[in-house]
């Protein structure tokens, strides 16, 4: 009965090791000294890349100050706090709903819930941008609700692709977590 080969496990040794990790410093040298780079030169006096005049936060200062800049980054912060809270909320509810509970259907909701961790984030994003310019008018007869303002739409784009990430964590926890637990918040009256 052929056993197959055996694969070695040790590290490199001599020279293979010293070019192993030569080449390693070389690769992250290439991928990271441009960045560096331009981070030193963010703080240069001077308009020209190549030419230091001086230390200054002043190109930092008018980034901070313009109206745009400061408009969007506001918008971010609303966005992530509001899709961080209703992707909790609703991830953990999935989560428990597929550990907790069996019922019809539940595979495939599994499974769906499972696409936006699986797909590439540029299909994600074409896929809703598809999915908003379809059914814009839609949503528009749910009072309170106006898709076609852009930040509910980020908001629910990032809830519909951050769902899956918490409901893999909650699910995985609630997986190891001890059954007598539950059963004892159960006799201190919490319910299901």
């Amino acid at each position: 009965m052929s056993k197959g080969v055996a694969r070695s496990t040790a590290e490199p040794q001599g020279f293979s090791r010293w070019w192993l990790r030569g080449h390693s410093l070389l690769v992250f040298i290439f991928f990271y000294a441009p960045i560096v780079v331009l981070f030193i030169f963010s703080f240069n006096d001077s308009n020209a890349v190549g030419n230091w005049k001086g230390f200054t936060f002043g190109w930092y200062e008018a980034f901070l100050d313009n109206d745009n800049v400061q408009k969007s980054i506001w918008v971010s912060v609303k966005v992530c706090l509001f899709s961080t809270v209703i992707a909790v909320v609703l991830g953990t509810a999935s989560a428990l709903a597929l550990e907790r509970f069996r019922w019809w259907g539940q595979k495939a909701f599994d499974a769906v819930l499972y696409l936006p961790i699986i797909i590439p984030d540029v299909t994600m994003a074409v896929m809703m941008l598809v999915f908003f310019g379809e059914t814009a008018e839609w949503f528009n007869v749910i009072p309170g609700v106006d898709l076609s303002s852009g930040l509910e739409k980020l908001v629910f784009s990032h809830v519909a692709f951050n769902i899956s990430f918490v409901s893999v964590v909650v699910r995985a926890r609630l997986a190891n977590l001890d059954a007598s637990m539950e059963e004892a918040a159960a006799d201190l009256y919490a319910n299901r």
